[in-house]
């Protein structure tokens, strides 16, 4: 395998990794890739690594993937991801491209297609079946002239390996699954199919699934609508650089299902802080605040609020601020001596994404173990903070450590590194920044006209 092939499947591979909500992390035990060949070693421990140390935790070595060659998983990933431009675009490159956007209801993204491209047709609310204490819930379809993409989620059993997707022309074809996660009796997966599915040219064409004993549906699709900007999608507003866009969708039995978008790059992360805050608020015409539901799938989709309403409107979304991680690959290079024992006054000044701190000191604490001392310099002025980063070696590869956080400012105090005892210096990548950014952004909606509630 080339550097360049590497490089490609690490993306593919990371890019799923992220969609993880970050506090769910616990549940990233149980995902599941669903692969034919062990991967890379070195690619999976990068991996792990970025996506860990971008949240601020401690690495766990619990990833899991089963059998299928690179070329195959990279294919794959390309289908559920590559398309997938991180949520949103500007419109001047949109216009580049010469491509359309389209929102995917129950996936949380927002798709790019080519205006060559034939008709997409999505699934525009989540159907589901239950037999006694058990259920499955569609709750996303995009079938496109080159792919599908289905999301499903079930209580009780386990998500099937494959699921078989039955057209109302009769046409029969095998979804692979490509990510699940279970816990407890809840069950989530990700299916795919790769190529063109033969479905009636129509305005409203329909389908089933089938997989053990379960056959799902019919469910009707609806052809998808296009824009040429995210503003177009929804609800918006702008603040300190920064764009926000809403897609509003009511669901049935008086749900609303709101989807969060920005129009920053597809290399940043954005947390709209929605499980996370206690400054994050959604309130009703009156101002009250309101209590947001959890749903089996919306561990998948962290920029996704739903709730229940009982009038059109207006309701107000306010966000205070967005942590936003930079995954681009921004990096400054280190090197720090290893005390004997002891301390060693360092004061090192550093720079990422416009935002200076300083490495004060290093620690000896015990025969194996450092500990640096960082000052992120904290003006309570700013709009935009430093509040964590990432290291790797010099090489780009997984660096143990544990973080210790500032109570105060929530922002990195210290890093504490496993060392060789005789180690003598510490060469270091600093990279993967991770910043608040203040607001507010308030965004004010009704429920679309065409789902307006009726009084």
């Amino acid at each position: 395998m080339t550097i360049k092939d590497k490089e490609r499947d690490e993306e593919y591979f990371f890019e799923l990794i992220n969609r993880t909500h970050e506090f769910e992390i616990d549940k990233i035990a149980n995902i599941k890739f669903h692969k034919d060949e062990l991967p890379d070693k070195e690619i999976v421990s990068r991996i792990t690594d970025k996506t860990f140390r971008s949240l601020g935790l401690k690495r766990v070595n619990s990833i899991k993937f089963s059998k299928q060659s690179l070329i195959a998983r990279a294919s794959i990933l390309v289908l559920i991801m590559g398309s997938v431009l991180a949520l949103s675009l500007s419109p001047e490159v949109i216009a580049d491209l010469k491509k359309r956007l389209s929102f995917i209801p129950g996936l949380g993204i927002v798709q790019t297609v080519e205006q060559a491209e034939q008709q997409v047709y999505i699934l525009e609310q989540p159907f589901e079946k239950k037999v006694g204490k058990s259920s499955q819930l569609i709750n996303g379809i995009v079938i496109s002239n080159k792919d599908v993409q289905i999301s499903m989620a079930g209580i009780g059993g386990k998500p099937p390996k494959t699921v078989s997707l039955i057209t109302d022309s009769g046409n029969n074809y095998s979804l692979q699954l490509a990510l699940s996660n279970q816990t407890g009796e809840s069950w989530q997966g990700s299916y795919y199919y790769i190529g063109q599915v033969k479905i009636k040219d129509d305005d409203d064409p329909s389908l089933m699934l089938r997989y053990d004993n379960n056959l799902i549906g019919p469910m009707m699709l609806k052809k998808a609508n296009f824009t040429e900007s995210i503003e177009e999608l929804g609800p918006s507003t702008t603040k300190n650089g920064v764009l926000i866009a809403s897609v509003i969708k009511l669901l049935e039995n008086h749900r609303v299902r709101v989807n969060l978008l920005s129009d920053s790059p597809d290399t940043v992360k954005v947390n709209y802080g929605i499980n996370s805050s206690s400054k994050f608020r959604l309130t009703d015409p009156q101002g009250n605040e309101i209590v947001m539901q959890n749903d089996s799938i919306s561990d998948f989709y962290p920029n996704e609020i739903l709730f229940e309403v009982n009038t059109n409107g207006p309701y107000t979304i306010n966000i205070p601020e967005l942590l936003v991680t930079d995954l681009s690959g921004i990096k400054q290079k280190v090197s720090l001596p290893v005390p004997v024992e002891g301390r060693i006054i360092t004061e090192i000044p550093l720079m990422l994404e416009g935002l200076p701190f300083e490495l004060v000191s290093v620690e000896r604490k015990d025969n194996s173990t450092v500990s640096i001392e960082i000052d992120i310099y904290d003006n309570v002025e700013n709009i935009k903070k430093l509040r964590n980063f990432n290291i790797v070696d010099i090489n780009g590869n997984a660096v143990s450590y544990q973080t210790e956080i500032d109570e105060s400012t929530l922002a990195l105090k210290n890093l504490i590194l496993t060392i060789d005892p005789s180690q003598e210096k510490l060469v270091l990548n600093v990279t993967e920044p991770t910043y608040l950014i203040k607001g507010p952004w308030t965004l004010k909606f009704n429920i679309p006209q065409d789902n307006a509630l009726s009084h």
